[in-house]
Order: structure tokens, then sequence, then C-alpha cells
């Protein structure tokens, strides 16, 4: 069964937080998990404890001033972010350029969560770029390391999403990687420093780049193999 979606809400007011959950909850069901935080220290936790598929934040900061959606972009930058705020959109153009913001909605009334929900869904919908020194990565999945599967079929499932296959179609991942090796090297053990390991390898006429938080992402090497 596919995993929920997952979507992190970031705010310093504990009721519109307990509206979200429940305006989430009746908009979309079962089909979206809503967590909250009431900080941004909170909400870089979270981005770094398990799998995100969307923000929702405040404009709130990091005890140094960093804004939060900022902090986000620099550690989940496959991430679709909707900065959710009362300030007038001029007040915080800088912040969501920098932030990579997908979708601004200002809080003005009781329909706010519905452009919310809407720009989340749509959000979810759209192909992800990440950059990476000059290049395009298209973001395609994030595996779950605590549901107990490995990256190795993660990567295998997206990849047949992505190209419209089913998984027993696609030529094995091996020889182009040992996916033993990269469950080894990715997964998250016990005292680690919270570095975020990543490797890249190249699968026909595509490269791959998967991370020790589950990010996966393939770009087009464009070498004239066939797909």
């Amino acid at each position: 069964m596919a995993r929920a979606q997952t979507v992190l809400h970031v705010d310093d007011d504990p009721n519109l937080l307990q509206l979200s959950r429940e305006s989430f909850r009746r908009a979309v069901g079962a089909d979206v998990e809503v967590v909250t935080a009431g900080t941004a220290e909170e909400g870089l936790a979270v981005l770094g404890s398990r799998p995100v598929d969307c923000v929702v934040s405040d404009s709130v900061a990091l005890p140094d001033g960093t804004p939060f959606v900022v902090s986000a972009h620099r550690s989940r930058p496959g991430v679709g972010i909707v900065l959710f705020t009362a300030k007038d959109w001029d007040d915080v153009r800088a912040d969501a350029d920098a932030g990579g913001v997908g979708a601004y909605v200002q809080k003005a009334g009781a329909g706010d969560f519905a452009r919310v929900i809407a720009e989340v869904s749509a959000l979810a919908h759209r192909p992800r770029r990440i950059g990476d020194g000059g290049e395009e990565w298209e973001f395609l999945t994030t595996h779950d390391w605590n549901a107990g599967g490995e990256i190795g079929t993660t990567i295998a499932v997206a990849l047949a999403s992505y190209v419209g296959a089913a998984v027993d179609e696609l030529e094995p991942l091996f020889p182009a990687v040992d996916v033993d090796t990269l469950e080894a090297l990715l997964r998250p053990k016990s005292g680690d420093d919270g570095r975020d390991v990543r490797v890249r390898f190249p699968y026909r006429s595509w490269e791959f780049a998967a991370s020790s938080r589950g990010d996966v992402a393939i770009r087009s090497v464009r070498d004239g193999t066939e797909e």
C-alpha cells in the first residue's frame, strides 16, 4: 500500500495547527498525514527525521534570524513549500525567493485552508527540480527508513512509475549499483552525527542520486543511450 503523503505545518499558533490537522482530515482524509511543529527548530528536526512531501509554514525563524523556509529549502531542496502567513507578499518576497517557496497564501479568513490544501495538492503533483552544482535533478521519491523496505526497492518502484512501466519490465539496478552496499552506506545508524550521505550512480541513460535522508532524484545524462 502506498505511503500517505506527509505535510509538515510549522506555525507558532497551536490553535491554527489544530485547525490545520482538522481541515486536512476533512478534505483529504487518510491520504495525507499532517505533522505539526510550533517552532522553526522543531520543524527542522522533523525534516531531518522522516520523509516529508510538502511544507506549510508561517513566517517563523530560527534563533539566529534565518527564516525557516530558507533553512528548510537548504535541508530538503526537493520539498515543496507553501508560505502561509499574515504578512503581505512584499514583506516576505525575499525570504520566499531564497527559500524556494512554491506558493504563497495570505492568512485572511475562514476559507484560507481550502487554498492551502489546493496549493499542497498542486505542489505534490508537480515535478520537483533539485539544483546540484548547476545540474538539474528531478525529485522522484523519499524512502521511509522506518517502513522496513530497502531503498533499492523504493528506487525501482519510483523509476517504474516515472517511465510508466511495471517494475519487472525494467532492467535490474544491479550491476549499475550494488543495492546491498547502497543500503549499508545510506541507512541511518545509531550515533550518526546527522550528516547527509549522498550516492550517485548511472543507470542506462540516467543518473540517480540517493541520500541518507531518503531522497531519491534522477537526471538524464543524454549520452545517446536508448531508454
